[in-house]
This record gives C-alpha cells, structure tokens and sequence, in this order.
C-alpha cells in the first residue's frame, strides 16, 4: 500500500532492523529533484514485513517510472508474502514501468517471490550487483600490498578523526575533494555543498578525514545503523596516492567501527572488470573480507516496448555493461 512520509518512516521504526542509507530518511532528501516525487510503500503497516519509496519521473514515449534503490526486509519474510507485495506495487504505483535495485544479499526465496509477481531482469544491469563485505570484528585477511601502505602512512604520521559536529564548512571540504577525484577518475556527476551539508547532520551519517599535519589528504562519508555499517562516498586528493591516505582512512575506520560494537561494513559495490574501474575493485578487495552479490536489478513493464526502450536507454548512457 501507499502511504505517507511520516507513516513510512514511523512503520520503519516498527519492523527494528537495519535500514540501509538508500532508504533512510537523510538520502531521500539529499536525492530529492524538482525532476522526480517520492512515493512510499509498506506491506503492512500494524506488522510490516518489507518497505521502500521510490521515485516518480515521467519520460517521453515511456510514461510513469517508480524507481527505487534500496528496501527495508524483515528477517523470516516468506516468498509469497514477497510475490503480495510487489503485486501490490504494480497496482498501486500505476506506472508504465517499475525499476527496482535491491541492496539486499541475494536470496533465491526473494527472487522467486518478485519472479511470480511478473518482475525479470533487466536486458542490461545499470550497475554491478557485487559488494565487499568486512567482518569488522574478525580478524582480516588483507594482502600484502594493504600492509605495506599502511606502513608507509604510519612513516608519514597521517592522523585520522571522525567529525562529531558537521557544519558547512566539513561540506565544502569534502565537494573540494570530490572535485578533484571526478577530474582525476572523469566521473559523471558532481556534488552539491549544500545537499552534503543537509546529508551529514542526518543521523547514522558521519565524515571521516585523513590528514597530513593540517592538509586534509581524503574523507570518507560512513552510514551506520545497528549493527552493520556501510561506504556512501569517497574523495581523494591528488596527493594521497602518495602518502597511502586512502588505505590509512579505512583501516582508521575499521578500527573505529570495531570500537563502537559494529559487526558489518559494506563496501556499497564492487566492479570488477577488465577496464579502469577493476583498480576500485582491487582496492576494496585488498583489504580483505569476502565478495558477496546483492539482489540486484529487476523490472516490470506494462509492455514489452518499454522494456525495449529502456534497454537501449542504458546501451546509450552506460560508459560500462555489467
């Protein structure tokens, strides 16, 4: 069923599990565009099982997308209870096509569930379905290569901290750095200092800096909610490939989630490949944990011409095939 903000987010508060940052209440506002609205679906909301928003666009040739990233299962949800669900959805959201993404770890149950609901995978994956996963409080198996960096950036005496009070200023920090990453990686979209702003003082969201003497050298924005924790973005200066900042910044966090009693980071995707952004894959691999595969894409449609033209979309805009 379709339901209020506030509703949605108070159910959240019911089912007390984890809730990954594509779905709290902080990245549907930084995401939020004059370009899209926000619709929110619950199974149920005296005893909800699973629950997501997502958002509304309307394209030319196409009509109504409901796109949506992310979910919010409760643990034991049946395969039939997901087929209702999502059954549900497509009456309820009226759309000529629903594209859904799942963040969660892939479950034949789950797939079976949207399967008979009438979703299928899409003809070509927008994204890589693949995550790294660090149990933080085990001991890792990184390689030999992480060590090494690590060593190097405890010759340069990088520090690290993690910003307990955000303000605008952290922001502009962060965008700064950003920027430079985007040049140096010819990444396709940028941030906004404002939205950054908004999105750390959200609560389950912190930034993270390694620093040479008063040079910030990297930062990284962390989620955290229960037990489990997770990657939302990096940015690199030029200089901390030299200095093995990148490395030094996520052991520090490492430690730091293991302190406050996490079990879990996410790495939030891995894309290995064979073109420039396996040496992202490698970094992430490098420092141990074990590779795990979401859930991944689905869609439905009214017909088969738009999931056609939604194919061709993604062959035209995609720089990579997953």
């Amino acid at each position: 069923m379709i339901v209020t903000k506030d509703v949605f987010y108070d159910t959240l508060k019911k089912m007390d599990t984890y809730i990954p940052f594509e779905q709290s209440e902080g990245w549907c506002e930084f995401k939020s565009s004059d370009k899209s609205s926000i619709v929110y679906f619950v199974d149920n909301i005296d005893n909800p099982m699973l629950a997501y928003f997502g958002r509304v666009y309307n394209k030319p040739f196409v009509g109504r997308i409901v796109d949506i990233i992310g979910e919010v299962w409760k643990p034991g949800i049946s395969k039939r209870q997901v087929t209702k669900f999502f059954k549900g959805v497509i009456q309820d959201a009226k759309a000529s096509m629903i594209c859904y993404n799942s963040v969660s770890l892939y479950d034949v149950n789950k797939e079976i569930g949207l399967r008979c609901a009438g979703f299928v995978r899409p003809l070509g994956n927008r994204v890589c379905p693949l995550t790294q996963l660090i149990g933080v409080q085990e001991p890792r198996n990184f390689d030999s290569d992480w060590r090494r960096n690590l060593k190097k950036a405890e010759k340069n005496a990088l520090t690290f901290d993690v910003v307990e009070n955000p303000s605008e200023k952290d922001a502009v920090c962060f965008v700064c750095l950003f920027d430079e990453l985007r040049q140096r990686k010819q990444l396709g979209f940028s941030l906004d200092k404002n939205k950054v702003t908004s999105l750390l003082l959200q609560p389950g969201f912190k930034i993270c800096y390694a620093r040479l003497g008063e040079q910030v050298l990297c930062a990284r924005i962390i989620y955290i909610c229960k037990k489990q924790a997770a990657d939302v973005f990096a940015a690199n200066s030029f200089n901390s490939m030299r200095y093995s900042a990148t490395h030094f910044i996520m052991e520090s966090i490492f430690n730091c989630l293991k302190k406050e009693g996490v079990e879990q980071f996410d790495f939030s995707r891995i894309s290995p490949s064979a073109n420039e952004t396996n040496t992202i894959y490698q970094f992430k691999d490098a420092a141990g944990g074990c590779p795990a595969q979401y859930l991944g894409e689905w869609i439905w449609t009214r017909n088969s011409l738009v999931k056609l033209l939604f194919c061709v979309y993604n062959f035209l805009t995609q720089r990579h095939s997953y």
